[in-house]
């Protein structure tokens, strides 16, 4: 058995033609998260709960689609709306733990649009490799939540 932890701390910094509102929106809802944050357009994103509130804990499954092998949870410990999320994040694939992650996302006002500032502080267990795909994940997540506002301004299909 490989006991190897390994630390990171990653960092992602959007821009978005919206409303602060509107992105706290897009990152409150359940059927919003489940379009725009899987990782990569040859994944799925589905969530068995959803309980966005401070407290509150979300239940999902990712991966290939057909097969959704890895379990993600999260819980929400600080919410101000319009303003900042901060929650943690386990992911397992079967009862193997892959990671744990402290999230936090702060949205401020910018040029008429939303500057969001997301922070994961993650461990990983046995492998570097799970702290390479979440910042791949992460990274294409939010570029596809910045597709979505693109395309509503422009009022172009995404």
């Amino acid at each position: 058995m490989n006991e190897r932890v390994f630390h990171d701390t990653i960092l992602i910094e959007r821009l978005f033609p919206a409303t602060p509102a509107d992105v706290f929106a897009a990152l409150a809802d359940v059927e919003a998260r489940q379009r725009w944050g899987k990782p990569s357009d040859d994944t799925a994103l589905v969530y068995d709960r959803a309980d966005f509130r401070v407290g509150g804990t979300d239940v999902g499954h990712c991966g290939p689609q057909g097969n959704l092998i890895y379990r993600i949870e999260t819980s929400y410990h600080d919410i101000v709306p319009d303003r900042r999320i901060v929650s943690t994040e386990a992911v397992h694939e079967n009862a193997k733990p892959l990671s744990v992650a402290l999230l936090s996302v702060v949205l401020e006002p910018a040029g008429g649009g939303t500057k969001l500032t997301f922070t994961a502080q993650i461990t990983a267990f046995g492998s570097e490799a799970m702290i390479a795909g979440n910042r791949a994940g992460f990274t294409a997540a939010f570029g596809r939540l910045a597709s979505e506002f693109q395309h509503l301004s422009t009022g172009e299909e995404p």
